[in-house]
């Protein structure tokens, strides 16, 4: 039977929840609020503030096909994952112009083990080559 101390136990941030959604990270253990020495440039020092730690995944493959007359826009890598892209998206990939051969480092939000056809949000594309 579960009682309410049992279910504030599995609630409580940092103590149960740190599964496969994320982690929450106080600030002080990121390093991403300011210092006392940097004065005051957001919230006081002394409010807690909690940073969210999203899962990523990073693969360096190389292109093997480019599908630029399609809409959206398909790069094929060598794992065979597909990147849909606008043009838009496409133009603001970072690095050379993406063509087949070349090296593709893409970084997803998506949990390590999670190899399933579900796209996922990409948080930073560079192309090599």
């Amino acid at each position: 039977m579960l009682n309410f101390k049992k279910f504030l136990e599995m609630n409580t941030v940092g103590k149960h929840n740190d599964g496969p959604g994320g982690a929450y990270l106080a600030s002080t253990q990121t390093g991403s609020e300011q210092s006392a020495t940097q004065g005051y440039t957001g919230k006081p020092l002394f409010l807690p503030s909690y940073d969210l730690s999203l899962p990523t995944v990073t693969k360096t493959k190389k292109i093997v096909r480019v599908e630029m007359k399609t809409n959206p826009i398909k790069v094929l890598l060598s794992d065979s994952t597909a990147l849909l892209f606008t043009r838009d998206e496409f133009d603001r990939i970072k690095g050379s112009r993406p063509s087949p051969g070349k090296l593709m480092v893409v970084t997803f939000q998506r949990q390590p083990g999670d190899n399933s056809q579900t796209p996922s949000q990409i948080q930073d594309i560079i192309c090599q080559g």
